[in-house]
């Protein structure tokens, strides 16, 4: 009896988990599609038969990074508790997320920044995802009775934009260190005073 023959999806992510296995160890600037390739005895040719680029590469690798905080906030959103509470959640997940891979992925973490830095769709996509998080939690919040009801449209940007410290480490100064936990708990305890202000 043969074996089943990897399907396209199968090669794609074993490239991808040798990529990541790779740029963990030796950084993105200095991996190149040649040693990709070389490791999974392949031709870069065949490498590219899957990602057009190596810019490609970087972007799926930063994206399935950060898959890992969109399935955590997820699990959190669909939990039970209060909006605010779920609010607080999400945003300590990120953060602690954040500052796992600064302190023990640096090569990652820099990958993931300059993703971000660079606007890949990606990030963006991981951006709207978030955003897309907060207008569901102030919508919840508003239907029970936590937050009042006639919040401007843009209160879920300026919410994004209000925990950047904690949600996008890219915007502090250098990225030399990620916003530590009593800021972060401080700066939602502000906004939850705010948003429950009639």
């Amino acid at each position: 009896m043969h074996a089943l023959r990897p399907t396209k999806e199968e090669k794609r992510e074993r490239i991808l988990a040798k990529a990541d296995e790779l740029f963990r160890e030796f950084g993105a600037a200095k991996t190149t599609v040649a040693d990709i390739a070389r490791e999974l005895g392949m031709s870069p040719a065949n490498v590219y038969k899957f990602f057009p680029s190596r810019k490609a590469i970087l972007e799926a690798c930063a994206v399935r990074n950060l898959g890992v905080i969109k399935r955590q906030v997820a699990e959190l959103v669909a939990g039970g508790g209060g909006a605010m509470d779920r609010i607080r959640g999400v945003v300590l997940a990120v953060n602690r997320f954040n500052e796992e891979l600064f302190r023990n992925e640096r090569q990652i973490f820099r990958l993931v920044m300059t993703a971000a830095e660079e606007d890949w769709e990606g990030v963006r996509k991981h951006h709207d995802f978030l955003l897309e998080t907060m207008t569901q939690l102030l919508g919840e919040g508003a239907s029970n009775g936590e937050f009042p009801g006639d919040q401007p449209p843009g209160t879920p940007c300026a919410l994004l934009d209000c925990l950047s410290a904690a949600l996008r480490p890219h915007l502090q100064p250098a990225c030399k260190r990620i916003a530590d936990e009593d800021r972060v708990r401080a700066q939602i305890d502000l906004l939850a005073k705010a948003l429950a202000t009639p």
